[in-house]
């Protein structure tokens, strides 16, 4: 057997292995990516524990108490494109680990911080990057395995890693900070994780390519380049099946436009999806950052999610404080932060279980939601007692449920004609550009009036915006496929039908 020949057999041994476990693997995948998700944001959620131990310790205020969390938040998910270029690089369970170290790393060393000024680096820059690199990675592989699956069932799962760990780690962290320290807890904390993270990392394959991958094809034409460059001439028969096979290939795309265009689409339209699909290597990358700039969907749907990160990122930075406030303990104000927790894994359990059966589309559900949150965030105006903290946290974790369980699948179904690399960074930068206006409004607005009452209501404020917003994306593009949008610009158009 030629080197050629001996290459390409054992390529596709390790595809035929593969497909084995592809029938049961994606769920492999999908718990071991939840588990990332679990350390990487279940920690970094109960980032206001620490905002108080902080405060306690070196008499910050709170915007620049908040400014550790709000970084390492936003760099979560603005470092997505960064992330989406390193991807054609490495594997996804490389990056996946080697997120990990860093995060780990960044933990152990704001341990050691003299002033929060400090942990601006460590723990924003630090644990932002480590969990930009956890994030991004986890979730295009499970976006990659359930391409042509159930991905509304598998995103909730993974989402739902997240809250466990917001649950866990409120009262770990708790009870760690009162007994060792909070310098001491970090510590421990950075260990258990960094081998939690390696002993389900190991498990984040990539799902193999099929026969209309373009990934497969790529190798396929690598090897045959190979053999030519060497000489060595296949046999004739395998010549002849690779050629019935390529006008085969050819045949099916030929087909495929012809039923496209009966569908109504432009071809103009499907070249730039095929372009994009198919792109190789980092000009993907370009094609599709490029081509999404120039959308007014894709500005949309930035400006709705920076909103919706903007004002649940108050949780993840000022919610501890805010219940100190009330003067709840910490005991007390732990067991609030867990039932909150509690409300957001019901809800994304809830949404696991129905799947697509959901009766109208995430993205209207997705608007509700943020139309609940804006009362609830007015509520917080007036709640005093441990009790109506604890209502107001589970009905506040069941909301918020909806909004971040589902945002991914609306990215995906919105922008189908993007890559997995192109929708996670739909789905991820935005956030990071809400999460980074938090520390400075909130925190500010606290530090001037001396309390919380002027943030919840600018939060309430912008949940109105982006419910507004979110409604629109779907509207205009009803308008847009009845040819209702372009008469309003008073353009020319073609009535074609556009995705909802």
């Amino acid at each position: 057997m030629t080197a050629p020949e001996a290459k390409e057999e054992g390529i596709m041994m390790r595809l035929r292995l593969k497909t084995l476990y592809s029938g049961w693997w994606h769920w492999v995948v999908t718990v071991s990516s939840a588990i990332q998700f679990f350390i990487v944001l279940g920690f970094l959620q109960n980032y206001s524990i620490l905002f108080v131990s902080l405060q306690e310790e070196f008499g910050s205020g709170a915007a620049l108490t908040g400014w550790p969390s709000s970084l390492a938040w936003s760099l979560t998910f603005l470092g997505s494109p960064f992330d989406a270029l390193l991807l054609h690089r490495i594997t996804n369970r490389t990056m996946t680990l080697l997120g990990q170290c860093i995060l780990c790393a960044g933990i152990v060393m704001t341990s050691l911080v003299p002033s929060v000024k400090y942990a601006i680096i460590t723990y924003g820059v630090g644990v932002g990057v480590g969990n930009s690199f956890v994030n991004h990675a986890a979730s295009v592989v499970v976006l990659n395995w359930f391409a042509d699956r159930d991905y509304v069932r598998a995103n909730a799962i993974v989402s739902m890693g997240s809250s466990i760990g917001m649950f866990v780690f409120s009262p770990i962290l708790t009870a760690s900070f009162a007994r060792f320290g909070w310098r001491a807890s970090l510590r421990f904390v950075a260990g258990g994780c960094l081998a939690l993270s390696f002993a389900f990392g190991v498990f984040l394959v990539e799902p193999p390519p099929t026969s209309d991958d373009p990934r497969h094809r790529e190798k396929q034409r690598a090897i045959k380049e190979e053999g030519e460059r060497e000489h060595i001439s296949l046999r004739e028969d395998d010549k002849d099946s690779e050629a019935g096979s390529e006008e085969t290939s050819t045949m099916n795309v030929d087909l495929q436009d012809k039923e496209d265009n009966n569908g109504g689409n432009i071809q103009m339209e499907t070249d730039k999806e095929t372009r994009l699909t198919e792109g190789r290597g980092c000009c993907s990358c370009h094609w599709e950052v490029c081509h999404m700039v120039r959308r007014l969907d894709t500005w949309l749907w930035t400006i709705a999610i920076i909103l919706l990160s903007f004002g649940w990122t108050f949780f993840v930075i000022n919610f501890a404080s805010y219940l100190d406030g009330r003067g709840l303990s910490s005991e007390q104000t732990a067991l609030v932060i867990m039932l909150f927790a509690a409300g957001d894994i019901a809800g994304k359990a809830l949404i696991a279980i129905v799947g697509k059966k959901l009766p109208v589309k995430e993205i209207y559900c997705a608007s509700a939601s943020m139309l609940v949150g804006t009362v609830l965030f007015g509520l917080m105006t007036i709640v005093q007692t441990f009790t109506e903290s604890i209502i107001l946290a589970l009905a506040a974790g069941v909301t918020r449920s909806v909004a971040f369980g589902t945002s991914n699948v609306i990215a995906a179904d919105l922008f189908r004609q993007y890559s997995a690399n192109g929708v996670m960074i739909l789905a991820m930068f935005p956030y990071g550009l809400g999460g980074l206006l938090n520390a400075p409004i909130s925190g500010g607005l606290f530090d001037v009036t001396g309390n919380y009452v002027v943030s919840l209501i600018v939060i309430s404020t912008s949940f109105v915006c982006c419910s507004l917003v979110l409604c629109f994306i779907p509207i205009r593009r009803r308008m847009q496929s009845r040819g209702w949008w372009c008469c309003l610009r008073k353009t020319r158009c073609i009535n074609t039908p556009v995705k909802l």
